[in-house]
């Protein structure tokens, strides 16, 4: 046998795989991310995070928000302002749904034990931790840290850890 084909990648690099293949679903120009949920090796819930359904899409929305405000710098520059930032974190609250939110929405509470697991791009923001404990998650699975505001991108993390769920970062 090839030597090639006798390694098997594990189960964990496959899901963490895919969540990078499954966060350019997201066209939100601040972050992609994206969150697989799984029973054992089975799918069982995919999100990314975007805006509801029929509404205006985040890079569409700053497009024009650029376009129509007559802003004197280059559209991906301004992208990287304060000013920016803070416009699209409020429009953010209000418009946009996190791929955990997504992905939990494919899911009953009452099926979910110790089998499941949660395997997201970004670590979880404070929010999003909630609903994974709410759902009785009890293993989450995450590639980077959310760059987040300074000083909160391991807020969820450490939410999680403090009530027994198991977090752990897989890179490469």
């Amino acid at each position: 046998m090839d030597p090639a084909y006798s390694i098997r990648a594990e189960w964990n690099t496959v899901f963490m795989s895919m969540c990078k293949i499954l966060r350019s679903r997201s066209v939100c120009v601040k972050y992609q991310t994206s969150a697989i949920i799984t029973k054992g090796t089975q799918i069982v819930g995919i999100g990314y995070n975007g805006t509801v359904t029929k509404a205006e899409e985040c890079c569409e929305k700053w497009e024009n928000y650029w376009h129509t405000h007559d802003i004197k710098m280059p559209y991906h520059d301004w992208l990287k302002t304060g000013t920016f930032r803070d416009l699209h974190s409020a429009w953010s609250t209000l418009n946009e749904i996190h791929a955990e939110v997504n992905a939990l929405n494919c899911i009953s509470k009452n099926d979910v034990n110790d089998s499941y697991a949660i395997y997201v791009y970004y670590s979880p923001c404070e929010q999003c931790a909630k609903q994974i404990l709410s759902y009785g998650i009890k293993n989450l699975y995450y590639y980077t840290l959310y760059p987040g505001k300074s000083g909160t991108s391991l807020n969820g993390i450490k939410f999680l850890e403090e009530r027994g769920i198991k977090c752990t970062q897989i890179s490469g």
